[in-house]
């Protein structure tokens, strides 16, 4: 990807460029990794969510690197496909039996989704970062009631404590770095 060539003028797209340059490359290898059966649970499902995931990873990131999209819309799109589709696969896990190592995959993948709202926290995504937030805590409870897993029960509320708190950082550091760019327009 030639991301970095595209020149942004502010200083908080800036930021956001070079997240994505680090960002869309994980993706790409996290995405091939299960597709080439490196890493990960080799169920067919996680196949199919997986390339939806490769495919509009790609499609954004030509979009933006063509100019049809900014920054901030790439890296919003980037986020919050990662989240649903990593959501989707995770409560896929907790609703089918036959995927082995279950609460090991349902970890994982709370731990990507926890990876990929930091980075909606880094590019000061304030709406995003709400919503991954919601995702993440919605995809726990839901993996809990249906394993019917007391580990998650015995850690639900430090993960609903974690997100909240991600949460809360996030949007306060997304209105600072607002309220500072709107400071050195003037």
């Amino acid at each position: 990807m030639n991301i970095i060539k595209v020149k942004e003028k502010s200083l908080l797209n800036q930021c956001r460029q070079r997240l994505a340059v680090w960002y869309v490359p994980i993706l790409v290898l996290g995405a091939l990794s299960d597709l080439l059966e490196l890493s990960g649970s080799f169920d067919i499902f996680y196949k199919f969510t997986n390339s939806i995931l490769l495919l509009l990873t790609l499609l954004w990131s030509t979009c933006y690197i063509v100019k049809k999209m900014s920054i901030l819309r790439t890296v919003s799109l980037l986020s919050s496909t990662t989240q649903v589709l990593i959501s989707i696969d995770t409560v896929y896990c907790a609703f089918t039996p036959a995927v082995p190592h279950t609460q090991m995959v349902i970890l994982v993948n709370i731990l990507i989704l926890t990876a990929n709202t930091m980075f909606s926290v880094a590019t000061y995504q304030g709406i995003t970062i709400l919503t991954n937030v919601v995702i993440s805590i919605v995809t726990f409870f839901v993996c809990m009631l249906f394993t019917n897993g007391h580990d998650f029960q015995q850690y639900a509320v430090m993960v609903l404590l974690v997100f909240a708190y991600i949460g809360i950082l996030g949007l306060h550091i997304a209105r600072i770095s607002e309220q500072l760019q709107a400071k050195t327009r003037q």
